[in-house]
């Protein structure tokens, strides 16, 4: 459809809106604001794109809205429309390659999104882009658009590769092991993706991360080991193209059973050595000192016998 088409369909939504809403054309001056943010401004042929209007309301009022597309996308679907944490059901809603029209009716104050997604084609080329052109009324009164305004075709989609930087070991159970890594984004587009953190193949954490065309970014995960880690963990660090895996070691924690062995052993070993040790030296000591002085006095008197008795022989 082109322009002229699109906006043929656009008024008859709108009158249309008139007629059901009876506060339509009593249009009220009010502090809103409107901003459209697109998930990516630089995506590859046949990518799919979310695209978020938030319109801000000070009280309850009627929301037309229509965005425009040019050129034409492969196609153009209608997510959801919330206030709040509320699902709104749109009095009129129209998705096209073309635009996108979705008339409300007595929406509460707060804020109002409205998400919708569009597709390229995959004949798209590299450096077009795709412009976004919308038209907000609130009660009647039009109010402009910020934010994101274009799209552009890039020669490819993002693409995530991780690696490891460093890792935390050996540890010793109960100690933390802590993995830090960098993601790049190697290919050619804007993206966004989960990094998830695992250990053992089981995801820990996960860290969203957007990133430019060769854009680079940093972190780095921490996890608690226990003894059933031991003898070793295997920890991954994976984006949606890439991972990188290795080993930490984890010994058990034998320190309470060794300290409670050799204090045992210390203690039972001093008090036996001492004891014996201390009976030996007492009684060997009292009891030889008697015996082997009374052997000196009997050799000494043999020998004073046997000298006396030789100078009576030579007499």
């Amino acid at each position: 459809m082109n322009r002229f088409g699109f906006s043929v369909v656009l008024l008859g939504c709108l009158v249309l809106a008139g007629m059901m809403g009876p506060g339509y054309a009593q249009a009220t001056a009010q502090d809103a604001t409107v901003e459209r943010t697109l998930g990516t401004t630089n995506a590859a042929p046949g990518e799919t794109v979310t695209v978020t209007t938030t319109v801000t309301l000070d009280s309850e009022s009627e929301v037309n809205f229509a965005d425009e597309f040019a050129p034409e996308f492969a196609s153009a679907e209608l997510v959801s429309v919330t206030a709040g944490d509320t699902e709104l059901s749109p009095l009129i809603e129209s998705a096209r390659g073309d635009g996108l029209v979705v008339v409300l009716d007595a929406v509460g104050s707060g804020t109002l999104e409205i998400t919708y997604e569009v597709t390229l084609p995959e004949d798209a080329q590299a450096g077009e882009t795709y412009s976004f052109d919308g038209l907000v009324q609130i009660d009647g009164e039009e109010v402009p658009i910020e934010g994101d305004s274009e799209l552009t075709v890039g020669a490819g989609g993002a693409e995530f590769a991780v690696s490891i930087d460093s890792v935390d070991g050996p540890v010793t159970a109960g100690e933390a092991a802590t993995v830090e890594y960098t993601v790049e984004n190697a290919g050619d587009a804007e993206g966004t993706q989960d990094v998830a953190f695992q250990v053992d193949g089981s995801e820990e954490r996960t860290e969203t991360v957007t990133l430019a065309s060769g854009g680079t970014e940093s972190g780095a995960f921490s996890y608690e080991t226990g003894e059933a880690d031991a003898p070793e963990i295997e920890v991954t660090i994976a984006s949606d193209d890439d991972a990188a895996t290795t080993v930490v070691t984890v010994s058990a924690d034998d320190d309470s059973d060794t300290g409670d062995s050799n204090t045992g052993d210390s203690d039972t070993g001093d008090s036996d050595d001492s004891g014996p040790a201390d009976g030996d030296d007492d009684g060997g000591t009292d009891g030889l000192a008697p015996g082997f002085g009374g052997l000196i006095a009997l050799l000494g008197a043999a020998l004073l016998a046997g000298y006396s008795l030789h100078r009576i022989r030579r007499q």
